[in-house]
């Protein structure tokens, strides 16, 4: 992962313009095309709406991070026949869900340090044990300690399936064929 201090796409394009974050998109795409030998390659066409589609959804990148993920790209990717932007978008998304995870493990870490030095100064806990000191700084007025308790109260019921009774379905089914026939079907006309 990039840990990079240069500004995001969206940053960019409103303090420079949008003209040169396209530039530079175009610059790093063109570099990209140029390195894989392909007989199906993009078209300068392709890669203008492939920019467009990069600055549309990924704003939140960093040029730094989009040129990481073309170079991995280059690194390990086989292409036997053809790139176009559905593949480059594809590597973006991916890196996208990598770099959300890390982020994620990383937030996750620093909250379990930060928690173990302040309940206990040192070493880690099991599920059970951090429960059972949340309930007790719950129980003395803690009302962070509350609401991590609500939070997971409420996380824990939303991810109980609900199970439905034999009335429950067949009136569900009712109503969503009621729908299509009258709703539905009546529109496509």
């Amino acid at each position: 992962m990039v840990a990079a201090k240069a500004p995001t796409l969206a940053k960019i394009k409103k303090s420079a313009s949008e003209t040169e974050a396209r530039a530079l998109l175009y610059i790093a795409l063109c570099e990209l095309a140029d390195f894989f030998n392909v007989g199906k390659n993009m078209s300068d066409t392709q890669i203008a709406l492939t920019v467009d589609l990069i600055l549309e959804s990924f704003w939140y990148f960093k040029l730094e991070e989009i040129k990481y993920c073309f170079r991995r790209a280059m690194m390990r990717e086989k292409l036997f026949d053809r790139l176009d932007g559905n593949i480059i978008i594809g590597w973006l998304r991916e890196y996208d869900a990598e770099r959300t995870e890390e982020a994620m493990r990383i937030s996750e870490q620093e909250e379990s340090e930060k928690f173990n030095n302040v309940v206990s100064g040192v070493g880690a806990m099991s599920w059970a044990e951090y429960h059972d000191r949340l309930k007790s700084a719950a129980a003395s007025g803690d009302a962070e300690a509350m609401a991590k308790i609500a939070e997971f109260n409420d996380l824990r019921s939303s991810n109980k399936k609900k199970v439905l009774t034999k009335e429950q379905k067949h009136e569900k089914e009712v109503g969503f064929k009621q729908y299509f026939y009258n709703e539905y079907l009546k529109n496509k006309k």
